[in-house]
């Protein structure tokens, strides 16, 4: 890359904001932006006079960073409301990292390099070339699942903070047609992780259900 498309991104790692992972700027020329934007890198929407950029977590690991998005979100949560929010975004984060070492864990590199090239490097629900996260299709919060290649779709970040720990399927009822999923492409991704679980779409649609009914009390409560 261009020494201007580094430094670029080395202010925007520097100073973007969570959970958005994403930066507001005055103005950026396209020409330096232009790169980023080919690799994926970032995203830019342009609106009230200001350029947001939005960092694509998923590519440059940020989410595999524990430790940074621990300390990043103690400070935007002390920033926003000192006395409440820190001691709850802390517990937040704390509690789901101790769910994901008390859940499997296996999802490797190697595992996400596959599944993205089974999507072709872009959003399994909508097709779309965007910044993607890797979502838990049964989030962590129900204590089910887990960060395993069976659990573990390619997915337009804003489709993921979107769902958020929702039922997947309730969830695309309510907001598919709003966030432009293909119906065909959805039914394809599902039939994959299905088939990872060697279930068909009905059974594994049950399953889905019944693990939200039905939560890992030991894991939701984790103190």
């Amino acid at each position: 890359m261009t020494p201007e498309s580094i430094d670029l991104l080395r202010v925007a790692l520097a100073n973007f904001t969570v959970p958005s992972f994403s930066i507001k700027v005055k103005s950026a020329s396209d020409s330096i932006l232009s790169e980023l934007l080919a690799k994926r890198y970032l995203e830019k929407t342009v609106g009230m006079g200001n350029t947001i950029l939005t960092l694509n977590a998923n590519k440059l690991c940020l989410l595999d960073n524990y430790e940074l998005l621990i300390k990043l979100y103690h400070q935007q949560s002390f920033i926003n409301n000192p006395d409440y929010l820190v001691r709850k975004d802390y517990e937040c984060s704390r509690r789901r990292r101790s769910r994901l070492l008390a859940l499997v864990n296996d999802f490797t590199g190697d595992d996400r390099e596959e599944v993205l090239q089974k999507f072709e490097g872009k959003c399994a629900f909508t097709g779309k070339d965007v910044p993607l996260h890797f979502d838990h299709i049964i989030p962590l919060a129900v204590g089910h699942g887990g960060t395993t290649k069976a659990n573990m779709l390619p997915i337009w970040q804003r489709i993921n903070s979107s769902k958020n720990a929702r039922n997947l399927f309730e969830w695309y009822e309510d907001n598919g047609d709003r966030f432009e999923v293909k119906p065909e492409l959805f039914n394809k991704a599902v039939e994959y992780i299905a088939g990872l679980n060697g279930m068909t779409f009905a059974e594994y649609r049950e399953y889905v259900y019944d693990c939200h009914a039905n939560p890992n009390d030991n894991l939701t409560e984790v103190r």
